[in-house]
């Protein structure tokens, strides 16, 4: 359909074993939203973490850090995965974070990934704290990245009676396979396949969908409200060269109708490495 398709792709690379070193020195008020930080944290590899706030609550000796995730370039944390596959091999190192706090006493956290309206986050959680402690003179772990990643957006037409609809984007391919509308309750079944050699990355962040008209306006804010991947009985006979994965997306309670709906998909190449993390003189303050 012309005028349907549109595309952003990005693709970056970086050396598995590069190392993120960073040092941050962050004062901040304990139980309180914190200033923005004055000091940016440049990283040794494609990653940038900047430290936003800090939550310290009793007992004292737990501490949540939370640390802004950015890139360089900024698609560079696509590459980020948000759930570490459990296949890593052992060679590519430990996924228990340690810490030595500003008296001494070591300890150990755990971290996960966090997605909120104002960007991605790495939260560190400890429970290791002395309770007289006012920073801490090193924080060591490692974060999961691919070697290449890419994010490639489809615009599919919202119609019923013409499918399978497929559009192909930088040798991705979606596919609108199946329909269903009851009164303004709307469910489509979508197949995806990515890139030579690419394949759907792992996460809550790889797939995401909005509705939107003629015009590019938004249909109830975006109208999908739940995407998950399913088995491919789910949809229509398979058609010739079918994508390898299908998604159901619910869109409830529409209000108009939709022109088109946006899919936006994150492909990944080569297996998953971790790489370490070092941050050293984090100082927060009462």
């Amino acid at each position: 359909m012309k005028g349907m398709v549109n595309v952003q792709r990005q693709s970056t690379h970086f050396p598995a074993t590069a190392a993120i070193l960073l040092t941050a020195i962050v004062s901040c008020r304990v139980g309180a939203a914190p200033p923005p930080p004055s000091h940016a944290a440049h990283i040794a590899g494609p990653l940038r973490l900047t430290l936003s706030r800090v939550e310290r609550r009793p007992p004292l000796s737990r501490v949540n850090l939370w640390f802004r995730v950015t890139g360089t370039p900024p698609e560079a944390i696509d590459r980020l995965v948000e759930r570490a596959p459990q296949t890593l091999p052992s060679t590519a190192g430990s996924g228990t974070w340690t810490l030595i706090d500003s008296t001494g006493r070591r300890g150990t956290a755990t971290h996960r990934i966090e997605r909120e309206a104002d960007g991605l986050f790495l939260v560190v959680q400890s429970e290791s704290l002395a309770a007289g402690a006012i920073g801490l003179r090193e924080l060591r772990g490692a974060l999961t990245l691919y070697p290449d990643a890419r994010r490639i957006r489809f615009h599919l037409p919202w119609d019923k009676d013409n499918l399978p609809a497929t559009v192909q984007v930088e040798g991705g391919t979606a596919t609108l396979r199946r329909f269903q509308l009851i009164e303004s309750d709307a469910t489509v079944w979508v197949g995806l396949g990515g890139p030579e050699g690419f394949r759907m990355a792992e996460g809550p962040g790889a797939v995401s969908a909005v509705l939107a008209d003629l015009y590019g306006n938004l249909v109830n804010g975006g109208g999908i409200t739940d995407i998950q991947r399913v088995q491919a009985s789910e949809s229509a006979p398979a058609e010739r060269n079918a994508p390898k994965a299908l998604f159901r997306m619910q869109a409830p309670a529409l209000r108009r109708t939709p022109s088109r709906l946006t899919v936006d998909v994150l492909f990944a190449r080569g297996a998953p490495v971790r790489v370490p993390v070092s941050i050293k003189g984090l100082k927060f303050s009462h």
